[in-house]
């Protein structure tokens, strides 16, 4: 799973503050430990400041002619104890809209 950052460098300073274990490779894109994740890989990328911003409803026009799935908005993770997958998901910047 990957996500865009407006600061790749701060998010990873933030995320790293928060206990979240973090794999640097390469300064370009950070790989978030599946540890901190509930076995999830997660790759960060620094956004381009030129790219399109979301909708209201979280939709970016897609303009590359690629075929396929190209865009999600929803993903379900499964995990054993809620209140622990919550606060290691704060870890990571997210927030829980109930």
């Amino acid at each position: 799973m990957a996500f865009q950052c407006d600061d790749l460098a701060a998010t990873v300073e933030m995320m790293k503050s928060n206990g979240v274990r973090i794999i640097e490779t390469d300064p370009t894109h950070i790989m978030v430990h599946p540890k901190s994740t509930h076995g999830i890989l997660m790759q960060l990328v620094e956004k381009d400041p030129d790219a399109p911003r979301a909708t209201k409803a979280g939709q970016v026009p897609d303009t590359s002619g690629v075929v396929g799935i190209v865009s999600y908005k929803c993903t379900v993770v499964f995990v054993k104890n809620t209140d622990e997958a919550i606060k290691s998901y704060e870890a990571l910047g997210l927030k829980l809209y109930v």
